[in-house]
């Protein structure tokens, strides 16, 4: 991270990118049912890709390593999210020690893809002294090389992570955050359409909505 830019072997990167399950509208998780056995996770990479988009965070748990292979493979970046959503335990050793195992685990298996360029350390959780101290006392111990975020949290602390990343921003947060002084992502955003499921079967307008609100934030 240099200043408020996010360098990729010394070149400022703009990342254009998505959230990914590993999921598949047809059969659910169980991506090896598809034919051929073992490519659907390749075919994501490059159907992403062929949108536009170089970017893609695994949401909210570590991913298959076949799409860590593709990635590598296919000039896709990737932000590592560590497997802790709405994680408020903030007591006692037994809630720090699982922070550090869980962090360390997704780290660690992942850390020899080049196509990691961000660790995530939870999704929209506040930030709290067993992420603080996972983060200090480990983790920048075990990659000194790579940026660290907590894609949404409440109460991000920059320093000592490296972006800062925005949930559900309004539509100004652009123009707002362009002047930021650290690298600053949009994790998730055009989300009200996504919960409105009756009003999506009922009236195909709302789908017009859901598209300027993704054209204005893009």
């Amino acid at each position: 991270v240099e200043g408020n830019r996010v360098l990729v072997n010394g070149r400022p990167i703009k990342a254009h990118g998505t959230t990914r399950h590993e999921a598949h509208p047809l059969v659910g998780r169980s991506l090896w049912t598809l034919e051929p056995v073992g490519k659907q996770w390749e075919r994501d990479i490059i159907t992403f890709r062929d949108a536009n988009i170089n970017y893609i965070r695994t949401s909210h748990y570590p991913p298959a390593e076949e799409l860590m292979i593709a990635a590598d493979e296919l000039g896709m970046l990737i932000e590592l999210e560590c497997p802790f959503v709405w994680a408020t335990d903030d007591a006692g050793s037994a809630a720090f020690n699982y922070t550090v195992q869980a962090h360390k685990e997704a780290m660690v298996f992942n850390r020899n893809h080049p196509s990691v360029i961000a660790w995530s350390l939870a999704n929209e959780s506040p930030w709290n002294t067993n992420f603080n101290n996972s983060l200090g006392m480990y983790l920048r111990e075990i990659d000194s090389s790579r940026a660290f975020m907590f894609d949404g949290g409440d109460g991000q602390a920059v320093p000592p992570l490296d972006l800062l990343t925005v949930h559900y921003p309004d539509f100004d947060a652009a123009a707002s955050l362009a002047n930021a002084t650290h690298p600053t992502l949009l994790g998730e955003y055009a989300h009200l359409n996504c919960y409105n499921r009756r009003e999506i079967a009922t009236d195909e307008g709302v789908r017009d909505i859901w598209g300027l609100g993704v054209e204005k934030m893009w």
